[in-house]
């Protein structure tokens, strides 16, 4: 089993923990994710030779595509991809808006199964906390979710990134500055910045939804007083 199945497959069993009794709450369980990748690549780096050149490549993949693409899905995309390493690459034609990753093997194939479980948790708290409020409302209740959980997300993330690196060895230092020098260089070449376009903002979604995201816990599972959704999220009740 090569470094990206062997690391995937233990990301996917803790975000799987969301749906049990014993869940981490949605940024917790992505920053653990993040944690896990980090000393992973670390580790293997000390052995010597565990990562190939092929997986430190860096390549782009697709991860969404569509005619036009909300606004709180390019910022998640973008929030998680620069929180695993990563940078968000868009592609845009005729009625037609891709987005990519775009980052070493192993980081975006953790990136895309964050991704994917963090879009569960944002569509299901609109779901429960935002329907029947209208488009504008929705809409700017996950711009607002969005926004406060990748910004806890990126928090966390540098700070056990700095934790981690800190002890690492040598070759395992080098080997960061190297993914994010090669990553820099490889987007240097798209000068274009995306703009997603201007859309109104409805102030009272997207502050609601900025308040549920401080709901999700970051660093520990919610007290005795907490509601489980169907998705075993936690709220403060």
């Amino acid at each position: 089993m090569i470094v990206t199945d062997k690391i995937l497959d233990r990301v996917k069993k803790l975000l799987s923990l969301s749906n049990s009794d014993n869940e981490f709450e949605a940024a917790n369980a992505a920053s653990r994710a993040h944690e896990l990748l980090l000393k992973y690549n670390l580790s293997i780096a000390d052995v010597g030779g565990g990562i190939s050149e092929d997986e430190l490549k860096i390549e782009e993949e697709l991860v969404h595509e569509g005619g036009r693409v909300a606004r709180w899905r390019t910022y998640l995309v973008s929030g998680v991809a620069k929180a695993f390493g990563c940078a968000q690459l868009v592609s845009k034609g005729y009625r037609y808006t891709g987005l990519k990753i775009v980052g070493a093997k192993a980081d975006i194939a953790v990136a895309k199964v964050t991704l994917s479980y963090l879009e569960m948790v944002v569509e299901t708290l609109a779901k429960e906390n935002a329907r029947g409020m209208g488009h504008g409302y929705v809409n700017s209740y996950k711009i607002g979710l969005v926004a406060r959980l990748t910004a806890r997300l990126h928090e966390q993330t540098a700070k056990t990134e700095r934790a981690v690196v800190a002890e690492a060895s040598e070759a395992g230092t080098a080997m960061v500055v190297r993914k994010k020098t090669d990553l820099r260089d490889f987007m240097s070449q798209f000068t274009k910045k995306y703009n997603p376009g201007k859309s109104t903002i409805n102030n009272a979604g997207y502050g609601a939804g900025v308040k549920d995201a401080e709901n999700v816990g970051l660093n520990r599972q919610l007290g005795a007083k907490k509601a489980k959704t169907k998705w075993g999220m936690s709220r403060i009740s």
